[in-house]
């Protein structure tokens, strides 16, 4: 009898994380990685970039490290020297401090006391060593706060929030610590950034922005969505 060939079955191979998965997925089911689109002899769209988005099945802090590595992949490969972080108790911080060691690194915190009164949630002792390695830590009103200044009547900065937030709550934090890391001066807002938010702790969100001040921010310009959570 002669033996029956079974077809041979495709094996995808995750470029971030290595996880192995049968073909057609169109990312990782472990990291959500994109696979690289299968090449096409049909005419490419007038399209400025053909690009993935990386969705998440869930939001949360254990989404951070994958999150930071396609902000820092995206930055390297398009010469972005600027990545803005939002940390609230400094556990993203400190994991963007090694992913990005040789990027302008931005760290955006709460206000004080946006628990309670007086307290400072960011613990002073690593503000300090990450200012001693250069990364730059802000502690300011929420720009979202300062745009109600833009109109008579209503709080269009509310509106701002709520809005963004049907993308994500990463999605709000994102944009709004461009626009605050803008009013420092620590980011050039004729240039892109690399913005990094999440939701409650760590990060799930990655957008590339051309940022603007908050007194200007409908200047602002939301170029890329690189990732974020589904729920």
């Amino acid at each position: 009898m002669g033996t029956i060939r079974r077809p041979r079955r495709t094996i995808l191979k995750c470029p971030r994380c290595g996880h192995k998965t049968g073909k057609g997925a169109r990312v990782c089911p472990r990291c959500g990685a994109p696979f690289a689109a299968k090449k096409s002899n049909a005419s490419t769209p007038d399209l400025a970039e053909l690009s993935e988005t990386t969705y998440f099945k869930t939001a949360g802090r254990e989404n951070t490290d994958t999150t930071l590595q396609i902000a820092r992949d995206f930055a390297e490969k398009h010469s972005i020297r600027s990545v803005v972080v939002a940390s609230t108790t400094g556990y993203t911080a400190e994991k963007a401090a090694k992913v990005f060691e040789r990027l302008n690194l931005v760290v955006v915190t709460h206000v004080t006391g946006m628990k309670e009164p007086d307290v400072q949630e960011f613990p002073l002792d690593q503000r300090r060593k990450l200012e001693a390695e250069g990364v730059k830590v802000i502690t300011a009103a929420h720009s979202f706060t300062g745009v109600n200044r833009m109109a008579d009547v209503g709080s269009p900065g509310q509106l701002i929030r709520d809005t963004l937030r049907m993308f994500c709550q990463g999605v709000k934090v994102a944009v709004e610590i461009a626009a605050m890391a803008a009013d420092a001066g620590f980011v050039r807002t004729d240039e892109d950034i690399v913005s990094v938010g999440g939701t409650g702790k760590g990060a799930d969100t990655v957008l590339v922005i051309r940022p603007a001040i908050s007194r200007e921010l409908f200047k602002m310009r939301i170029k890329k969505i690189l990732a974020k959570p589904i729920q």
